[in-house]
């Protein structure tokens, strides 16, 4: 599994399977090429919810923003040692 944190204050938001994570990388551009970094606002999950992400994928996204009208995640393998 791949954990999915909110890269402002580093909170955890939930995890996704590999799949989900290659429909992210696949449909949305990385904000840093040294990671796994996107920013994900409205738009951006109608844009996921059309192209046919799972309905898992969504609500952990919807879940991560919230409130907010836009926020950076970035994505760390559960086996990775090193925090990004």
């Amino acid at each position: 599994m791949i954990k999915v944190y909110n890269a402002e204050n580093g909170d955890f938001i939930g995890k996704i399977n590999e799949e989900q994570h290659e429909l992210l990388i696949d449909k949305l551009e990385e904000e840093n090429s040294k990671n796994d970094t996107y920013y994900i606002d409205g738009n951006t999950i109608d844009y996921l919810t059309d192209t046919g992400a799972d309905e898992d994928l969504l609500e952990l996204l919807k879940t991560g923003l919230a409130e907010d009208e836009g926020i950076q995640l970035y994505i760390e393998d559960e086996d990775s040692s090193i925090a990004k």
